[in-house]
């Protein structure tokens, strides 16, 4: 046992490396679950786009790289976002103070019985002033 390493070291010491990136190779292949790069797509392909090109990035050039760029590409995302933001045409619910999507309303957008009006209409302190009814 000594003599082997006095003599033989050379070739047990490439071993722990091995052994660490099998380990490596095995998490790995845990992490890349194709089910939920799927279901990511179902919910926002955006996303799952900045996933699947994060993933890319990480095993061709490295992992400093791909969270940088990753990082860099979610901001830009959220930056467009934030620039154009949604709306939605608000009608009065009857008989009611509250106020609901025109799309989602019973009537729906074509046969709202009142005047859509965006959010940015309603004021704060008398949300009826500016969206009446125009039956």
């Amino acid at each position: 046992m000594v003599i082997t390493l006095l003599f033989l070291t050379w070739l047990f010491a490439p071993l722990p490396k091995a052994a660490l990136a099998g380990v490596i190779i095995v998490v790995a292949a845990g992490l890349l679950d194709p089910a939920e790069f799927r279901r990511l797509a179902a919910v926002a392909r955006s996303e799952a786009a900045l996933a699947v090109l994060a993933t890319v990035i990480v095993v061709a050039v490295g992992m400093l790289a791909g969270v940088l760029v990753i990082a860099l590409l979610s901001l830009l995302l959220v930056a467009q976002r934030a620039a154009r933001p949604r709306r939605a045409f608000l009608v009065r619910v009857p008989g009611t103070d509250s106020y609901r999507a025109a799309d989602s309303a019973p009537e729906g957008r074509s046969g709202a019985r009142h005047r859509p009006c965006t959010a940015s209409m309603l004021p704060s302190s008398s949300p009826t002033r500016r969206c009446s009814a125009t039956t």
